[in-house]
């Protein structure tokens, strides 16, 4: 049996309109479920069980095309989708409708004889002026507005919006706020009220609370450590200073097994009050760990190799903390109230600008938590709910909610509805590609909405689909994020030129089952 892999070559108009085709199809299932009037789509899983969603996102990752063309248009859109995705967690059915509008339109100027280079060049320059605009008209996020951008974007859901308000509130202006299914079907909020760590006790003989199976210490002092303790000689001044101060003592570090069955056997003994923590990570990020948990202790990291080195020195090394909650896998401290929040806010400020700088977004996360950790601000949103396509379909609202209130932290928000897009072609001059497709998201939630040709006053005004009336967006509490909107796009705009730029096309040959 042949191994050869046979492929078929599209070229010209033909391989646009195919590719205009699979977009067609795959943005006409996404754009029906934007907007307060759009509806869900329900899917099969490959295990054959129902998903019922509005999330774009989800929806898009199960579409697959038997047309080869078709399908290509499909994965460049799911491209595009998961960039917006990784990027703001939320709008991916805006991506597509704006990259269905765009690419649409772009071959309409491509039939008048217009170069595709030169379309894109238009497009380009008309981007630029519009993500300026979009800053001019954005406004800082308050709590109020949070409320409101986290109802927006789960479909006007009141419940959904109170329960991630609340969980930003908690959290603080630098805390994270994150969702996992509920074991039961409510949803609530779960707070860390203090500093996590992301590692437990290093052995289940240091628990002192059998209820829990923690343990917890009042007052202890804390030793970060980034030397392997290798002899109970290198130990024995951190063991004894806590003793002659009568207090517990916390180790976060590596040490030989010897070391920690002789600390575990003091303990067991009822000795000392002690308990080990194996450092949460290792090498670079290791390293930060350990600094920013002695920035809220009040300690130095200790990185000597020789007890010489610190011999005499315990304080300088051993901070204090009000409270600490040692579990198997995370702990949690209670920070002194005397903590300098000077030198912390500081921290935050570097780390903040840090994230401004970074272009990954997994080290913008990283750096995220890191930020967290150190304000103290960690809140949960449990997801409950009867069975189990309820608690996927509010799953997907709760994230979309999050995301959208995250973003509106960093850029602002401006009124939603599709109208800051919409408003762009009567502030400025853009080129008729972008003119003719900047509404289109606009035009799409009124069609949701059984509604068409509907006229309104400027800026910030717009028509609210729920309610079937005009309304200030801002007063009604319809919004959007700015960082959302000038992705979506940027993200829509680099997949329509990309498909616009497309002469030919190689793609594998599609065979039916009975080898034609």
């Amino acid at each position: 049996m042949s191994n050869t892999i046979l492929r078929q070559v599209v070229s010209g108009d033909e391989a646009k309109q195919k590719l205009l085709s699979g977009l067609n199809k795959s943005c006409d299932i996404i754009s029906s479920t934007i907007g307060y009037r759009g509806q869900n789509v329900l899917f099969e899983t490959v295990a054959g069980l129902p998903n019922i969603t509005a999330d774009g996102h989800d929806v898009l990752e199960q579409l697959f095309w038997e047309d080869s063309m078709e399908h290509i248009a499909c994965e460049i859109l799911k491209e595009a989708c998961r960039k917006q995705f990784e990027i703001v967690g939320d709008n991916t059915s805006l991506v597509c409708v704006l990259v269905q509008a765009f690419f649409k339109n772009s071959l309409k100027e491509l039939k008048k004889g217009t170069s595709s280079i030169e379309i894109k060049q238009r497009i380009d320059e008309s981007v630029e002026k519009i993500l300026a605009y979009i800053d001019s008209i954005a406004v800082p996020v308050d709590d109020k507005l949070m409320y409101d951008i986290a109802k927006t974007s789960a479909h006007g859901d009141d419940a959904i919006a109170q329960i991630v308000q609340e969980a930003f509130i908690k959290a603080g202006e630098f805390g994270i706020v994150s969702h996992k299914r509920s074991f039961t079907d409510e949803t609530y909020i779960e707070h860390i009220a203090g500093n996590p760590i992301d590692a437990g006790y290093a052995n289940e003989g240091f628990i002192n609370v059998n209820d829990t199976q923690s343990v917890v210490f009042d007052s202890p002092l804390v030793l970060c450590s980034l030397i392997n303790f290798q002899t109970a000689n290198e130990v024995i001044p951190f063991l004894e200073y806590a003793s002659q101060q009568s207090r517990p003592l916390v180790i976060i570090s590596n040490m030989e097994h010897d070391i920690s069955n002789m600390i575990l056997t003091n303990v067991q003994n009822s000795k000392y009050p002690f308990c080990i923590i194996k450092p949460p990570y290792q090498g670079k990020k290791g390293r930060e760990t350990m600094a920013d948990l002695a920035l809220v202790l009040g300690c130095e990291v200790l990185q000597g190799i020789t007890r010489t080195s610190y011999d005499g020195k315990e304080q300088l090394y051993l901070g204090d903390c009000e409270r600490i909650e040692i579990g198997k896998k995370d702990s949690v401290i209670t920070p002194c109230k005397n903590l300098d929040k000077e030198k912390c806010n500081g921290k935050i400020k570097d780390l903040t600008a840090q994230i401004k700088l970074q272009t990954n977004e997994g080290e913008r996360n990283y750096l995220r938590q890191r930020i967290a950790k150190i304000s103290g601000g960690i809140s949960t949103v449990l997801v409950g709910g009867i069975t189990p396509s309820e608690v996927e379909e509010k799953v997907a609202r709760v994230d979309d909610a999050i995301s959208a209130v995250r973003a509106s932290k960093d850029g602002g928000v401006v009124a939603g509805g599709g109208i800051a897009l919409y408003s762009v072609t009567s502030n400025m001059e853009l080129d008729e590609v972008t003119t003719l497709s900047i509404g289109a998201p606009l035009t799409k939630i009124l069609s949701n909405a059984g509604l068409q040709n509907i006229t309104f006053k400027e800026y910030p005004f717009g028509y609210d689909v729920k309610d079937y009336k005009e309304v200030n967006m801002f007063d009604a509490g319809i919004l959007d994020t700015a960082k959302g909107i000038k992705n979506a796009l940027i993200n829509a705009v680099s997949a329509s030129n990309n498909l616009l730029r497309t002469n030919n096309a190689i793609t594998l040959k599609r065979f039916s089952q009975n080898g034609k």
